[in-house]
C-alpha cells in the first residue's frame, strides 16, 4: 500500500510523505514500519527536508519529513499505465505527474551518481527538489518540467551564495551568474 501511494503522491507534489495517502486517517504508527523496509530494501530512495543547508546535510535532516520517489522510473510509469506512458513517449503529459515524473527521473539518476538525496523547504513558498554534496559544498538542483521561472533557485542563491547551481529543464542551456541552467539528460555529468 505505501508503494502504491508514491505514484499518487507524486502527482500531486506534496511536499513531504503523507501517510494519511496510503489509507484515510493512518500515520507514522501504522506505515511506519512498511516505509523502513521500501528504503532498507532499495525499492524507493528517499529525499529528506533539511532545515539549513550546511554540510554535513544530513545531520541537518529532519527525518519525519521526506520524500519517496521510485527507484525505477520504468516501473513508475508502468504504475501510470499505458496512456500514460504513450503521452511520455509523444511529450504531451501535462499537470502535476508530469513534474513527479521528471523529479523522480532527476532522484533516480543522482542516487546512481552516489549522491544522497535531500531537498529544502524553508517555507511553502520555496523548495529546491534536489540538494547535493559536491565539492565540499552544498549545491541546489532544481528541477522543471518546462522553462518555467525559478523564484525558489533564486531566493536560495541569494540566501546562500552557492559557487554553483543547477536549473535542469527539457531542453537548452546556459549560463546566468552561478546558475547554470542543462537539459535534464545532463544530470550523468554532475
Amino acid at each position: 500500500m505505501c508503494y502504491d501511494a508514491i505514484p499518487r503522491q507524486l502527482a500531486k507534489e506534496l511536499k513531504k510523505f503523507q501517510y494519511s495517502t496510503v489509507e484515510k486517517g493512518q500515520t507514522r504508527r501504522k506505515f511506519g514500519g512498511s516505509v523502513k523496509w521500501l528504503k532498507d530494501s532499495n525499492m524507493v530512495n528517499a529525499c529528506y527536508n533539511i532545515h539549513e543547508p550546511y554540510i554535513p546535510l544530513m545531520a541537518n535532516e529532519n527525518e519525519d519529513q521526506f520524500k519517496l520517489y521510485i527507484n525505477d522510473t520504468g516501473l513508475l510509469s508502468a504504475i501510470y499505465g499505458f496512456e500514460t506512458k504513450r503521452a511520455i513517449l509523444n511529450n504531451s503529459i501535462r499537470g502535476n505527474a508530469r513534474g513527479g515524473l521528471y523529479e523522480n527521473v532527476i532522484a533516480e539518476c543522482l542516487v546512481k551518481r552516489g549522491y544522497s538525496l535531500h531537498y529544502y523547504k524553508p517555507d511553502d513558498s520555496h523548495e529546491i527538489e534536489f540538494l547535493i554534496e559536491k565539492n565540499g559544498e552544498v549545491v541546489p538542483v532544481e528541477v522543471k518540467a518546462g522553462n518555467a521561472a525559478s523564484p525558489s533557485l533564486n531566493h536560495f542563491i541569494e540566501d546562500f551564495s552557492p559557487s554553483v547551481a543547477f536549473k535542469l529543464i527539457g531542453n537548452r542551456n546556459g549560463r546566468t551568474g552561478v546558475k547554470v541552467t542543462l537539459p535534464h539528460y545532463f544530470i550523468m555529468f554532475l
